[in-house]
Order: C-alpha cells, then sequence, then structure tokens
C-alpha cells in the first residue's frame, strides 16, 4: 500500500484581519490571514468518506511584513493547528460579515482576531464543513439567549496517529452501481461477495447503488442467486407480504383490547414524528408517511409477541427511504429485528454488550476507563443505551447515518462492529469528560449534545483503527470470548487466548510489541 499522501489547499484568505498586540494593548495591527487544510489520504484509492479528516492550520502575518517580503526573524507572526484547540467562536456584529473570532487553546489560552472589512460568512463556511468540529447548538431553551451573534464550534480530539490506522484503510472507493454490475456473471449471481462486503466495510456504497445492494447485505438475496432466482424470491415474499396486509386489515378491524389499542396509539404517534424534516417524509399529507406506518402495523401481526416497540420506526424509516420498495423494506426490517436483541429484549442485551465494552475501553482507552472506575455510576455507561437500541440512529444526520449503517451490516471482519464504534466516539467526543471530570449524568447530557453533530467518516476511522488495534493482543479477558469467536479478524494470524479471573472485566491483556 502506498504510503499517506499530504496536500495543502488553501481553503480561506482574507486581508486586514486584525490582531491586537500584547505589548500594545491599544493597537490593532492589519494582517493577511490564510487556512490551509492538510489531506491525508492513507492510499491512492481513497475517497472522501473513507480519508482520515483533514487538518486546518491558521497562519497570520501583518501586511506590513508580507509586503516587504521579511521572512527572517522580527515582526509578529501568528500560526496554530486549529485541529489542536479547544473550540472556535464566532461574534458577529450588526453585519454578520463583520465580527471577531475567538480560538480558545485547551489551556485556556485566547487568541482574538478582527474582521472589520468582513470575511466571517466565507470562514463559517469552512467550519461548517470541517468534519473535526462541531457546532454546538446550546443547551434546549437556551438556544436563543445569544439572539443569533455567536457561533461556537468545538473541536474534537484525534487519537490516531498514522500508524494506528486500519492497514486498509483508504484502499478501496465508494461501491458505484457500475463496479456493483461488474461483479455479476452472466446469470446474474454476484461474484466474491467477500470482495463486496469489504468494500462496503470501508469505503461505502454510492447513494444510487444503495437499493441495489443493500436487499443483499440485509439477507433478503443471496449473494449467489442468480436474476431468475431472485424474480422467484420476490414474487414469494410479495404474496406472503400481501398475506400478511389481509391479516393486519382483519386483526386491526376487529381488536378492541386495551393494551392493543395503546401500543397502536402509540406506533401512530411514533410514526408521525419521524424524520420528518427529511425530503422523504416531509409535509402534510405524504404517502411515504402512511406507508411507514402500514409496514410497522404489517409488523405487529407478523411478530405478534414482540409487536411495536419504540424505536422500530426509527430504524424502519432509512431503509424505506433508500428501497422505496414495501415488500423489500418490510422484509429486510424483519432482518434486522432478528439480528438486533436491544429492542426485544433491551435490558439483558444491553447488559451483556456493555460488559464486553466496558473491556474495549479499559484495553484500548485506559485514562476513560480510570474515569469511568470512579463511580459505579458511571460505569453504567448510560449515555450509551441509546447508541445501542438504535443503531447509533440519533447520533448522525442521515447521510452519514447510512454510510455507518453499511459498514455495521457489511459482517466484514466482525458481527461486533457496534462495538467499536461505541470506542470511537468515546476516543473522538469524550475528551471534554476526562478534562472536566464529568460525573455520569453530566457525561450523559455531554454525549446526548453531540447527537447530529458527530462525523461518520472520523468515527469510522477511528473505530476500524480500534478493530485493528485489538488483533494484536495476544490475551484477552473471556468475557470477550464472543466477540473473539464471532469476529474475523484474527483469520491470518493465532486467535488471543482467553484468560479469566473472579473479575472478568479486570483481567489483564498483552500487547504484542
Amino acid at each position: 500500500m502506498a504510503g499517506p499522501l499530504r496536500v495543502d489547499e488553501v481553503v480561506f484568505a482574507k486581508n486586514n484581519v486584525q490582531i491586537m498586540m500584547k505589548n500594545e494593548p491599544n493597537s490593532m495591527v492589519d494582517g493577511y490571514l490564510t487556512i490551509k487544510k492538510r489531506v491525508r489520504s492513507a492510499g491512492r484509492m481513497c475517497s472522501p468518506p473513507c480519508s482520515p479528516p483533514p487538518s486546518l492550520t491558521a497562519h497570520w502575518i501583518p501586511n506590513e511584513k508580507l509586503a516587504r517580503s521579511i521572512h527572517s526573524d522580527g515582526g509578529y507572526t501568528f500560526t496554530v493547528d486549529l485541529g489542536k484547540m479547544r473550540s472556535l467562536r464566532l461574534f458577529y456584529d450588526n453585519d454578520k460579515a463583520k465580527g471577531q473570532l475567538v480560538i480558545a487553546s485547551r489551556e485556556n489560552h485566547f487568541k482574538v482576531l478582527h474582521f472589520p472589512h468582513g470575511g466571517l460568512t466565507q470562514l463559517l463556511a469552512v467550519l461548517q464543513e470541517w468534519s473535526l468540529c462541531s457546532e454546538q447548538i446550546g443547551k434546549p431553551g437556551k438556544e436563543k439567549e445569544t439572539d443569533g451573534h455567536m457561533r461556537t464550534f468545538i473541536i474534537q480530539q484525534v487519537a490516531l496517529t498514522d500508524e494506528q490506522y486500519h492497514p486498509e484503510e483508504g484502499m478501496f472507493v465508494r461501491l458505484a452501481i457500475d463496479t456493483w454490475q461488474a461483479f455479476h456473471d452472466s446469470n446474474g449471481a454476484v461474484l466474491n461477495s467477500s470482495l463486496i462486503r469489504r468494500i462496503v466495510f470501508f469505503a461505502g456504497v454510492d447513494d444510487a447503488a444503495r437499493p441495489l445492494v443493500w436487499p443483499f447485505l440485509f439477507g433478503f438475496y443471496s449473494f449467489n442467486s442468480t436474476r431468475e432466482e431472485r424474480l422467484i424470491v420476490y414474487r414469494s415474499k410479495e404474496e406472503e407480504f400481501k398475506e400478511i396486509e389481509r391479516e393486519r386489515i382483519s386483526f386491526l378491524s376487529e381488536c378492541n383490547e386495551p393494551s392493543i389499542r395503546q401500543v397502536l396509539r402509540k406506533l401512530e404517534c411514533d410514526v408521525l414524528r419521524t424524520d420528518r424534516s427529511s425530503p422523504f417524509y416531509s409535509g402534510e399529507g405524504n404517502p411515504n408517511v402512511e406507508c411507514l406506518r402500514e409496514l410497522l402495523l404489517n409488523y405487529t401481526v407478523y411478530d405478534k409477541e414482540m409487536s411495536y416497540t419504540q424505536g422500530m420506526s426509527d430504524l424502519l424509516s432509512p431503509i424505506l427511504s433508500v428501497l422505496q420498495d414495501k415488500v423489500i423494506s418490510f422484509w429486510c426490517f424483519t432482518e434486522l429485528m432478528k439480528k438486533s436483541q436491544f429492542l426485544s429484549s433491551p435490558k439483558q442485551a444491553i447488559s451483556a454488550h456493555l460488559v464486553m465494552l466496558r473491556e474495549l475501553i479499559r484495553l484500548l482507552l485506559p485514562e476513560f476507563y480510570h474515569h469511568l472506575a470512579l463511580s459505579s455510576e458511571s460505569m453504567e455507561l448510560v449515555f450509551c443505551h441509546r447508541w445501542f437500541l438504535l443503531f447509533f440512529k440519533r447520533e448522525f444526520n442521515e447521510s452519514d447515518l447510512l454510510t455507518l449503517w453499511e459498514c455495521l451490516w457489511s459482517g466484514h471482519l466482525t458481527e461486533h462492529f457496534h462495538l467499536f464504534i461505541a470506542l470511537a466516539i468515546i476516543g473522538v467526543y469524550g475528551y471534554d469528560v476526562l478534562e472536566r471530570r464529568l460525573p455520569a449524568d453530566e457525561m450523559l447530557m455531554h454525549f446526548t449534545e453531540q447527537a447530529k453533530s458527530m462525523s461518520s467518516s472520523l468515527v469510522l476511522n477511528h473505530a476500524r483503527g480500534f478493530l485493528h488495534q485489538l488483533s494484536q493482543y495476544k490475551l484477552l479477558p473471556c468475557s470477550l470470548e464472543s466477540l473473539v469467536k464471532q469476529s474475523k479478524i484474527w483469520e491470518d494470524s493465532e486467535r488471543p487466548s482467553l484468560v479469566c479471573s473472579q473479575q472478568c472485566e479486570h483481567t489483564k491483556a498483552t500487547l504484542v510489541v
């Protein structure tokens, strides 16, 4: 694999940006500000969704020094790696293009840059596109407390070095329709399904190819099935779907049981507020909302024991919006429910997975583990519950979520990749938890406030990196037995030995040097 490539690109440039001199508190000096983006590519084929995140470096030089082309000592210049800062704040004057940029370091040092001649609008666009920072919206009820005159961006701490990325990071591009079709033989069977899963795991699927690829990832179609066999499968499942619909219509028209009626009312309420900001579900009288409702009602008849549980609408919604086929969407959803233990038996399933996650935190994020160990309440990892229940649905915007879900459903390397995604979220977005020593309740609030502002590319890069790091261990605690047995990361090497003690979560592991 080719070594990391780095490309510098100027993404922002503005003259007459002012800085106040330390020794002259009443003196403002005009200067030229540039912000350069450095893109790191792990290989020649790396595409944006799988690329490690870019860094931004700000450089300010006085106009006088710039004009004289002075490159020797003397004169004040200012250079800072924005990725190593704590936060960036934009304060606006009445004219929204003018104001100040306040750069805060993690040591609580501040640098104020003044923009008396505009430029903040363009700077805002740069920050909003930068995956290493997320805009802080504010606490409920206080979103408008600054009356729109301030925007705050929190810089996420990136813990991985080049060596800690997965060795295959950046070797693949997103799976496009032409590539997908090239994997089919003359009868329509998909060749080399393991390579398909590998591509999806590392790079994802193009929007246009998702309706074709997802039915295979969810198991509706077999990869080795021919076109004719898939047509037979579809017609058979369509007839079964119609029978479920008829049963649902008959059942609901005759059912007067209070408990069932209560479940149905909950379903109706959930559907009406699920993803209504998405273009696919927005607007009054949208038929897609009614379709979502009917599919969930069908499921209550299909699986009477489980019926409807809060959260199902969140999981079915993206599937329907991508596939846009009632029959395939319904059966892919049923496959997802078979794989998911979290909605059917949430307490037992989450408890088992939290045991494994705590071990992974202890091994791969020891500093965070030590903070958790200060409180038994913190060790409950309450902030992770929603992540597992909804497969991170509330943590990412729609586009990022689809890429993350594809990585999960690919089944490449491990069936427990959700644990590494959770680990990566903690590693990327948990820096302030450590620095501010947040207790359990504030920890929950901290991660909740990150909702919809997380970057899937950043998280997935870290998650795959953590997965690779785990593969270097010779000994692992027995509490990770399920993960070890159901993972393929040791296929080319000897599986680690499992060791136990009275407290399995505190078993020590030895790292291969």
